[in-house]
């Protein structure tokens, strides 16, 4: 995935190896790629899991962010 402000780009290749993109989706709120996760569904749907970006005033110096986004 790439990330632009509060769009999102997928990434991926197709069964013959070619890149393939997704068309740009516009997210609620800005995210962080770092603790983010991927995996399929019972039906074989992709799902990604992004975290918020927190804001300034909620960061932390040791990692607090994350915590404060989830």
């Amino acid at each position: 995935m790439r990330f632009a402000g509060r769009k999102a780009v997928v990434l991926a290749r197709d069964a013959e190896g070619r890149a393939i993109r997704s068309q740009p989706l516009r997210l609620p709120a800005r995210v962080v790629a770092e603790g983010s996760s991927a995996d399929y569904d019972a039906e074989g749907a992709l799902v990604i899991t992004l975290l918020k970006q927190a804001t300034a005033q909620h960061a932390g110096p040791t990692g607090e962010a994350q915590a404060a986004a989830r």
